[in-house]
């Protein structure tokens, strides 16, 4: 598959009180934000099909409609065009947006073949209409016990480079691409999902009423990560992690707004098992408990218990 770059633009967001002021909007880094921080972005592709198009209409039409869409759009999320900063002076990293910041946005021609890339196709509108909302960005709204964000700062093996034990941002080397490896695709139906839930429910020590709502969720995440422990084999007795990524929007004192823009996930460790305890006939049923359990567990637990665990986890 080869990829043609055409062009690249850098957009603005449309004009808006911040422009007109020499002082940068600042956002500092809550506690949700630290444990992310030099994480690798996530990647994502979307495909949106025209029908009845040529590349002079794309060109002529669409892209401007584009370009205005967007800068659009940015007045409400300034930080997607603003740059991550760490002074020396300050605890922790913040958000810097200036009044001439922008956006790339890059315009590609690829031969890969759209139906076999695009997979199943487009969603209805209707479904995406409840994202139009404009967004807070008033940090202010995360309220965690003092002192959980000096423990995640001061977690600084995640933010010191491995060579001079400086403070850094810059996620770690990834490994190269390796040609002799392939990925497929493997589909869990809603029929294969129940077929699941049905087994966990019979074959599990809980009552039904503590599985009464067995979330897909679970049943998913518990059949991957048996599945996963199986498949590498192994010592039996080896310590076994699974990590999972909750949103604490509802789940803090008070609620955390719909339209804040901002990062309000935390990453969930379920630890202290060995791999025995996801082989062998049981090993399914007894990961939807675990995860179960875990999942239930995060609002009485707190955000300060989980915060403990996590760090416990990973360092």
């Amino acid at each position: 598959m080869a990829v043609k770059v055409i062009k690249n633009y850098r957009v603005s967001p449309a004009i808006d009180s911040y422009h007109d002021s020499v002082d940068p909007l600042v956002l500092p880094l809550t506690f949700f934000d630290l444990q992310w921080v030099r994480s690798h972005p996530t990647d994502q592709v979307f495909f949106y099909k025209l029908s009845e198009s040529s590349r002079e209409f794309f060109h002529s039409v669409i892209l401007p409609k584009l370009d205005l869409s967007l800068s659009l759009v940015l007045r409400h999320y300034l930080p997607f065009a603003g740059s991550l900063k760490w002074d020396p002076q300050d605890p922790k990293p913040r958000i810097f947006v200036f009044g001439h910041d922008t956006v790339s946005l890059t315009v590609a021609e690829s031969d890969a073949e759209f139906s076999l890339i695009s997979g199943k196709g487009l969603r209805p509108q209707s479904e995406l209409r409840v994202l139009d909302l404009t967004p807070t960005l008033d940090r202010t709204l995360i309220e965690v016990p003092p002192g959980l964000e000096s423990k995640i700062l001061e977690s600084m093996s995640y933010f010191s480079d491995d060579k001079d034990g400086k403070r850094t941002m810059k996620p770690p080397p990834t490994a190269e691409t390796r040609t002799d490896l392939v990925r497929i695709t493997l589909e869990l139906t809603r029929e294969n999902v129940e077929k699941l839930r049905k087994q966990a429910k019979r074959e599990s020590t809980c009552s039904q009423l503590e599985l009464r709502d067995l979330s897909t969720f679970v049943v998913l995440n518990a059949y991957v990560w048996s599945c996963l422990v199986k498949a590498r084999g192994g010592n039996e007795e080896r310590p076994v992690l699974f990590m999972y990524a909750a949103d604490f929007r509802n789940r803090l004192d008070p609620p955390v707004p719909e339209r804040y823009l901002g990062n309000c996930v935390f990453l969930i460790t379920c630890t202290g098992y060995k791999a025995n305890t996801l082989l062998g006939r049981d090993g399914f049923v007894n990961v939807v408990e675990i995860i179960s359990d875990s999942v239930k567990g995060l609002s009485s637990r707190g955000i300060e218990a989980l915060c403990e665990s996590y760090i416990d986890a990973m360092y």
